[in-house]
């Protein structure tokens, strides 16, 4: 945690986010040492992993436990190798599509729009290729404009090219008339 003053409540930070915490059952708070924890899980609904986020943390410490903004852990051997995601409690939303995304974030403003969407993390969807050529949806990624989020998009049906601002600091406005110029919602 910085020297500042915490002035807002893990909760009261991820509401200013637009992550509603009453919607996940994978979310977790630690207001004593300002830790958010998603749990990600396998698609055989086995807890495979956490990711930590760290509001008041470095941003620049990339996956450093105890001192970095975010920490991705798997279990098992192959870590990296691992089918896991966070967001299943959305993929009842329809059943017709499902979108993937880069971060949880991403994810949580899709959610809102009642829309299936699942993060998945480091951004290498490569592991969930046998899950993905098999799911009877479509598969729609929402991608930032770099080369990580081109490894995304190899693997979708369609994809959704975020080139100013990532997913999840875009304005319901910005995310409103994307999903409408894709079909996905109708007013």
């Amino acid at each position: 945690m910085t020297e500042r003053e915490v002035t807002e409540t893990l909760e009261e930070h991820l509401k200013r986010r637009r992550l509603e915490v009453d919607r996940y059952t994978s979310v977790y708070l630690d207001e004593e040492e300002r830790v958010v924890s998603f749990l990600v899980w396998n698609l055989s609904g086995q807890l495979v992993g956490f990711q930590k986020y760290r509001p008041d943390a470095d941003k620049l410490l990339k996956n450093a436990e105890d001192v970095g903004r975010y920490y991705t852990y798997f279990t098992g051997e192959k870590k990296q190798k691992m089918i896991s995601v966070w967001g299943l409690e959305s993929f009842h939303y329809r059943d017709d599509i499902v979108c993937f995304t880069e971060g949880v974030f991403d994810a949580a403003q899709l959610h809102r729009f009642e829309l299936p969407a699942l993060a998945v993390f480091s951004n290498d969807p490569k592991p969930l290729r046998p899950w993905l050529t098999i799911l009877p949806r479509k598969l729609i990624g929402f991608r930032d404009n770099d080369k990580a989020g081109a490894a995304l998009e190899k693997y979708m049906d369609e994809c959704v090219v975020m080139t100013e601002k990532d997913l999840g600091d875009s304005t319901d406005e910005d995310i409103s008339q994307i999903l409408k110029h894709k079909g996905l919602i109708i007013e």
